[in-house]
C-alpha cells in the first residue's frame, strides 16, 4: 500500500487575494459589455438588458406604452356653406367659408352634429340624378366638402362618438343636408367609388334648430360653379366659389434633423411603442423593426418577424375601419408634435384602400385648409393593415412655419379656370395646392391645380 503524501500550498498573501479579486471582477465587466453590446446591435433576439443599462448608468426610465396610440379623429373639412334657399336679385343667398381652417373648423363644430345625426339616421340609399343634387346644393340647407375621401362607416363613427349604426358605405367628400320641404332633412351624396350621386331619408327635423342655423349666416356672395355661367362651365359643376379671390399664407419647409438628437432619436422610438435601443447605420437609426432616417424618413416593417406591437380592432372578423384609420392617426401626430417644434401643418385623411391583404390608409399635410404636396406627392403618412394589426408604415416628417401676414398673389378663379380648360384639364376640380419641394429648408408656393 502506497501512501500519497499531501501537499499544501503556502497561504495566500492579501496582495495575491487582491490580484486574483481584481482579474474576476475584470472577467464579470467584460463579459456584461459583451452582452450589453449583443443587445445594442441585436445580434441576440429577446435579451433582456435593462438591468445592464442599470449597471453602466445608461438606463432610459422613460415609460413606453404597451399598447398604440389612439387619436380622436379631427375631420378636415375643405369648405362648410350655409344656405337659405332665398333668392336676391337673382342669386341663391349663401355663406361659404374655405381657405380658412379655423373659420372653416368653427364652422363644421356647428352642423357636425346635424350631420351626426343624419348618417346615424339615414335609411337606404337611393340614387338620384346630377340634377337633383344641384338642387338639394340650392334648397336650404348645409353642405360640407372634406379634403380626402372618408369612408361612410368611419365618418359616422366619428360624428356619433364610435356608436353610428350607419348602413351607408362607400367613400365621401361631398355632403348635402336639405330642407326640401319635409318634416326632415334628406342627406345627399357623392360617393367617391362610383362617382354616383345618392339621397337618403333622415331622422333630423327641419324646424326649430336646424332652420334657426341656416339664418345664423351673412350671405358672402359663395355659389357653385354650375352656378356662375360660362366662365366656369369647363371644371367640375360642384366646385364652391368664393366672390373675392382667396389670399393664401406663405410658409416655409423644412426636414428636421433627426440624426442630430439622440433625446430625439429617443422620444421618437418611445411615442411609436419602441424601447429607446438600436443602433447607427449610414444616416440612419435601426432599432428592430424600426428604421429612422436622417432624411426625416420613418419606415416600420413587422411582417418578417411578427411584430404585433399595433393591433387593430376586428368585428365579425373584419378589421374595424374607423378604429384602424384612428390608431394609424394616433402614430402619425408624431408628424406634429415631435419635441419643441411646432408645426403649422395639419394631417387629413386622404383616404382608405382596401385590397386583397387588407386595408391601406393614408394621410396628407395641409396647411389653412390647402392641401400640400411635398416633392409632387400628396402623402405624409401611409399605413398597411393586415391580419388585425398595422403591419407596416412610412412616415415622411416635414416641418411648415408661417412667414408671418406675408401673403402670395393669385390668378382670379375665373382666369384660373380659363387656363386649366386650355391645358386639357376641362372637367376636373380647381383648387389651391401648396407645393414642397421636399429639400431641407425651402419657401413653400401656392397656386391653382387641377384635381
Amino acid at each position: 500500500m502506497i501512501r500519497r503524501n499531501r501537499v499544501e500550498l503556502p497561504p495566500r498573501t492579501g496582495r495575491q487575494r487582491a490580484v486574483e479579486w481584481v482579474k474576476s471582477a475584470l472577467i464579470v465587466v467584460l463579459l456584461c459589455s459583451a452582452v450589453y453590446l449583443a443587445g445594442r446591435s441585436q445580434l441576440y433576439r429577446g435579451v433582456t438588458i435593462g438591468w445592464l443599462d442599470t449597471v453602466l448608468g445608461q438606463t432610459d426610465t422613460a415609460p413606453v406604452s404597451t399598447s398604440p396610440p389612439v387619436a380622436r379623429m379631427r375631420i378636415q373639412p375643405s369648405s362648410v356653406a350655409f344656405c337659405t334657399g332665398v333668392d336676391l336679385d337673382g342669386v341663391r343667398e349663401r355663406c361659404g367659408i374655405q381657405y380658412d381652417a379655423l373659420a372653416v373648423e368653427r364652422a363644421f363644430d356647428e352642423i357636425s352634429r346635424y350631420l351626426g345625426e343624419a348618417l346615424a339616421s339615414a335609411g337606404p340609399p337611393q340614387p338620384v340624378t346630377q340634377h337633383q343634387w344641384q338642387g338639394a346644393l340650392q334648397a336650404p340647407g348645409l353642405y360640407l366638402d372634406l379634403l380626402g375621401k372618408v369612408p361612410l362607416s368611419a365618418l359616422a363613427a366619428w360624428l356619433g362618438d364610435g356608436h353610428s349604426g350607419c348602413i351607408l358605405t362607400g367613400e365621401v367628400r361631398r355632403l348635402v343636408l336639405a330642407d326640401q320641404g319635409g318634416t326632415c332633412a334628406v342627406l345627399y351624396y357623392i360617393n367617391e367609388e362610383n362617382g354616383l350621386y345618392y339621397a337618403c331619408e333622415t331622422a333630423v327635423p327641419v324646424a326649430g334648430e336646424f332652420t334657426l342655423l341656416l339664418s345664423s349666416r351673412s350671405a358672402n356672395g359663395a355659389r357653385f360653379a354650375f352656378e356662375a355661367g360660362e366662365r366656369f362651365a369647363s371644371i367640375n359643376p360642384n366646385i364652391l366659389l368664393q366672390s373675392d379671390t382667396p389670399i393664401p399664407l406663405r410658409y416655409t419647409g423644412s426636414t428636421p434633423p433627426l440624426m442630430e438628437d439622440q433625446d430625439q432619436l429617443n422620444e421618437i422610438q418611445r411615442r411609436l411603442s419602441f424601447q429607446p435601443a438600436g443602433y447607427p447605420t449610414w444616416n440612419s437609426w435601426v432599432n428592430d423593426t424600426l428604421r429612422i432616417s436622417g432624411d426625416g424618413v420613418i419606415r416600420y416593417d413587422g411582417r418578417q418577424n411578427g411584430d404585433r406591437r399595433y393591433p387593430v380592432p376586428m368585428v365579425d372578423g373584419t378589421v374595424d375601419l374607423s378604429q384602424a384609420v384612428s390608431i394609424a392617426r394616433g402614430l402619425a401626430d408624431i408628424l406634429l408634435t415631435l419635441g419643441q417644434n411646432r408645426n403649422e401643418a395639419r394631417l387629413y385623411l386622404i383616404g382608405a384602400e382596401q385590397n386583397e391583404g387588407g386595408w391601406i390608409i393614408r394621410f396628407g399635410y395641409a396647411l389653412n385648409g390647402i392641401m400640400v404636396e411635398v416633392d409632387g406627392q400628396q402623402t405624409a403618412a401611409t399605413f398597411w393593415v393586415s391580419g388585425g394589426r398595422i403591419t407596416t408604415y412610412e412616415l415622411r416628417m416635414r416641418y411648415y412655419t408661417a412667414l408671418g401676414e406675408d401673403t402670395e398673389p393669385l390668378l382670379p378663379e375665373a382666369q384660373a379656370a380659363a387656363g386649366l380648360s386650355a391645358l386639357g384639364y376641362a372637367g376636373r376640380e380647381l383648387l389651391l395646392c401648396y407645393r414642397d419641394s421636399g429639400v431641407e429648408e425651402a419657401a413653400v408656393s401656392v397656386g391653382w391645380a387641377a384635381r
